[in-house]
C-alpha cells in the first residue's frame, strides 16, 4: 500500500500487528516509515524511538528523541546509519559475515555513492532479496538520479 502511494491504507494493519507482538520492534519500524512518508515526523520519530528501545539500543532511541521536522528526522536517520555501518564494517573486519547488499545499502544511506555502487555491482547477479527492492527501498533514494544505479536496476530486471 505504501509503495503504491496509499500511506493511509498502509498504516491500517500496523497497530493490530504491534499489539499482537508488543516486544517485536518490526511493526514499529513500519509505522515509522508510513508516518515519515506522510511527513508526520513527530509520530515517525516516536515510533522509531520505541522500536529502538525494544531492540535495547538506547543511543539510537535518543537520536530520535527530538526529531520533529524533516531535517531533524533525516539527521537522526543519518546518525543511526553511520553507527550501523561502522558496526557492520568492524564485524566484517573481525571475520564476521555481513551480507554485501547490506553494506552497499548502508553506504547509500550515508551518502557514499561510490562504495554503494561498487557493492551493488558485486552482488547484482546474486540471489539477494534486497535487490528486488532497489526501486522502492528509501535507503537508495540518494542513488536514484545516478545513471549507474539505474543500470543496476535494469540488470536486476526490475522494470
Amino acid at each position: 500500500q505504501l509503495e503504491a502511494g496509499r500511506p493511509e491504507d498502509a498504516l491500517r494493519p500496523y497497530p493490530a500487528i504491534a499489539a499482537d507482538v508488543p516486544d517485536d520492534p518490526r511493526p514499529l519500524f513500519g509505522i515509522a516509515d508510513v508516518y515519515r512518508r506522510r511527513a508526520d515526523f513527530a509520530h515517525a520519530a516516536a515510533a522509531r524511538r520505541k522500536a529502538h528501545e525494544l531492540e535495547g539500543d538506547d543511543d539510537f532511541a535518543r537520536a530520535f528523541a527530538r526529531a520533529e521536522t524533516d531535517a531533524e528526522y533525516a539527521k537522526a536517520e543519518m546518525t543511526v546509519a553511520r553507527a550501523t555501518l561502522r558496526s557492520a564494517e568492524e564485524r566484517a573486519a573481525r571475520g564476521g559475515y555481513v551480507p554485501p547488499i547490506d553494506l552497499a545499502r548502508l553506504h547509500a544511506q550515508v551518502g557514499d555513492r561510490e562504495q554503494a555502487l561498487a557493492g551493488l555491482e558485486g552482488v547484482v547477479n546474486e540471489p539477494y532479496t534486497g535487490l528486488l527492492l532497489l526501486k522502492v527501498d528509501q535507503a537508495w533514494d540518494s542513488m536514484r538520479t545516478d545513471p549507474r544505479f539505474a543500470a543496476v536496476v535494469r540488470r536486476v530486471g526490475i522494470p
